[in-house]
């Protein structure tokens, strides 16, 4: 791909808050995006997809390990 020409706005701050390309580059980095395959990652990761059960409440298990720490 080739470098993106980009323009960077910012608030009365100086901080970012935006940035402009032209269209025709936006154009460019969308079909590059789609011709990714979509899912791969997803595939890997549902393997551990689930629900876990807790044998304590986790709020009450965070109070008795930070009561240890004083």
């Amino acid at each position: 791909m080739s470098p993106i020409h980009k323009q960077v706005m910012t608030d009365d701050h100086g901080q970012p808050v935006s940035v402009v390309i032209p269209y025709h580059e936006w154009l460019e980095i969308e079909r590059a995006l789609e011709s990714r395959p979509h899912g791969t990652a997803g595939n890997r990761l549902r393997a551990h997809a689930g629900v876990i059960h807790l044998s304590k409440d986790p709020v009450a298990y965070q109070r008795q390990l930070r009561d240890e720490w004083t």
